[in-house]
């Protein structure tokens, strides 16, 4: 979908919560902004790094969908860390961990400071 405010945003997860990204990346396409996250926009053939770093560069903010097996990942870290260095402003939303939890990782802390969180309640 073409965005007329040629916004983007990178969402970074782990691969266990990617039926919570495809609600979350729909609902930020309703309201005309672009989303990239790797299970549906990667190609092959290019490093996973590279694609992941040119669309956190690309990206206007980043959704950081944090689980628990997120806050264990140390891609989604990675992805925390290149964000912060590119002072992209986050959205955390959290799925099954508090706001407590998903401050106590250090670099979580660091990146993103005490940026608000929003609670997803899933349904399936």
């Amino acid at each position: 979908m073409d965005s007329p405010t040629n916004k983007q945003v990178f969402i970074s997860y782990v691969e266990e919560d990617s039926e919570v990204v495809n609600v979350i990346s729909a609902a930020i396409e309703k309201l005309c902004v672009k989303t990239w996250y790797y299970q549906r926009d990667s190609l092959p053939g290019l490093s996973y790094l590279v694609q992941i770093g040119r669309a956190i560069d690309a990206a206007d903010a980043i959704v950081l969908v944090a689980s628990k097996l997120s806050l264990a990942s140390n891609q989604v870290t990675k992805e925390v860390i290149r964000g912060h260095e590119s002072a992209k402003p986050f959205v955390p939303v959290l799925l099954d961990v508090t706001h407590r939890e998903f401050q106590a990782r250090p670099e979580w802390r660091e990146a993103i400071g005490a940026a608000s969180s929003i609670s997803a309640a899933v349904h399936t």
